[in-house]
């Protein structure tokens, strides 16, 4: 898939070539529940790999900087889960994800099905209660999928370190992130988080002093 709009060249200079690649998990646990992932990662220097193009809706997308599906760098590096806004999508913020991973970052962000802008056009969105809690969920199956040795995500997962591990997100994103870190069932792998215009009014005061 190629398309003639291109975001131009970074701000900064890179420290790391790009790679980009996407994958679809399937939560048996939560009945099938598909959590598709966007992983963006610091690549080999070699080159090869053809520009990677986002479809934001179908026929509708751009290029921008990463190389889809290039053979990732040798090394350890700490990861970020990313967490999109309400209608948004895991590629929403990809120029974002594509510069912290320019950066020597790993960055995984998926979409959370029913909150995602083809559901609010569609209207297949769901409450905010049940939004909520996949959200978080979402969050811990990416996490867990990406630390599995024999997962979909080993290639990347090898590359992790799993003492640098950061949750952070876009307004429900934000949301996403700190209860994650500080909710009911605190995911104790994670070791920062951050929040962007982070929706906080549902979250508990109790989620923010665990945080």
């Amino acid at each position: 898939m190629s398309f003639s709009l291109r975001a131009g060249p970074p701000l900064e200079p890179p420290h790391h070539r790009v790679g980009r690649s996407t994958t679809t998990l399937v939560d048996t646990a939560r009945a099938g529940r598909v959590v598709v992932v966007d992983t963006w990662y610091p690549a080999a220097p070699a080159a090869g790999s053809e520009p990677s193009a986002y479809e934001l809706l179908p026929g509708v997308g751009f290029t921008a900087n990463a190389d889809q599906d290039a053979a990732m760098a040798a090394g350890s590096f700490p990861l970020v889960l990313w967490s999109h806004g309400r209608t948004g999508t895991r590629s929403s913020y990809a120029l974002l994800c594509e510069a912290i991973a320019a950066r020597g970052f790993v960055v995984i962000a998926p979409d959370h099905a029913g909150d995602v802008l083809a559901d609010w056009l569609l209207g297949t969105n769901v409450d905010d209660e049940t939004n909520e809690a996949n959200r978080v969920e979402d969050a811990r199956f990416v996490l867990d999928t990406a630390l599995d040795p024999d997962g979909p995500l080993a290639a990347f997962g090898r590359g992790i370190d799993p003492d640098r591990i950061a949750v952070a997100g876009h307004s429900y994103g934000g949301f996403t992130a700190l209860t994650l870190a500080g909710g009911a069932v605190p995911d104790r792998r994670v070791r920062a988080v951050a929040g962007l215009q982070a929706l906080t009014r549902t979250i508990p005061k109790q989620v923010l002093e665990r945080v």
